[in-house]
């Protein structure tokens, strides 16, 4: 985990950070399901990896 974690840029933690907030603000906002925006929300940060070769 500790790997993982160091691979990753800065610039690009940025960005998860910020999908990270807009996914906090849904779950106090849309009324959707917490367990699905936090599921969403791994899927996407997984692809920012895969697409980054992580």
């Amino acid at each position: 985990m500790l790997r993982q974690a160091r691979a990753w840029r800065l610039e690009a933690l940025d960005e998860v950070l910020d999908s990270i907030n807009t996914a906090d603000v849904a779950t106090k906002t849309t009324g959707m399901p917490d367990q699905l925006i936090a599921e969403r929300l791994l899927l996407e940060i997984a692809g920012r990896a895969r697409r980054l070769g992580l």
